[in-house]
């Protein structure tokens, strides 16, 4: 898919005008900050993959990682206006203090009985389109809800009770 996208892009199959004078043009001003994050978290994601796959023990995977999201939170605080950067913190810190069992679910739900056999024993094509199937539609259900009825509301609010309805469905 990603090589068909290359491609796609390459050949310039859309026929969309070059922009040369725009895209080609030397980084400078309110740009240039962010280029030099982007650059910054970039190496750090990087030097971790290496680490990674080079063997480093995981007390200093931890170390490292937890250095880079401070100078990252810190460096992209630094570059955004305050009010989008705390926005930007209060979703990174989030996503920080998340765990994600997708990977553990996965084999829960499709192993089979030899495995577990009181699973549920669900197919690997099942599982993973009425996964993608029902996220979806609820992010829809979502968009429209809050269209309809949460437009007035205040974000932290929206927020808040998101995070709350989150952990109490994750709870059922």
């Amino acid at each position: 898919a990603a090589a068909f996208t290359l491609l796609i892009t390459f050949l310039n199959l859309p026929e969309e005008t070059s922009r040369r004078g725009r895209c080609c043009k030397k980084l400078g001003g309110s740009e240039m900050p962010l280029a030099i994050v982007g650059l910054v978290i970039g190496l750090g994601a990087l030097s971790l993959a290496l680490l990674s796959v080079f063997g480093g023990n995981l007390y200093t995977k931890v170390i490292c990682a937890g250095i880079l999201a401070v100078v990252a939170l810190s460096l992209v605080s630094a570059a955004l206006t305050p009010i989008v950067a705390k926005v930007n913190a209060f979703f990174f810190i989030q996503s920080i203090c998340s765990f994600s069992i997708s990977g553990a679910s996965f084999y829960f739900f499709t192993d089979g009985p030899e495995a577990y056999p009181d699973g549920p024993h669900l197919s690997k094509v099942f599982y993973s389109s009425a996964i993608g199937f029902v996220s979806t539609v609820f992010s829809l259900l979502g968009m429209v809800i809050y269209n309809r009825w949460m437009q007035h509301w205040r974000y932290p609010f929206i927020l808040m009770m998101g995070s709350l309805l989150s952990c109490a469905c994750n709870l059922v």
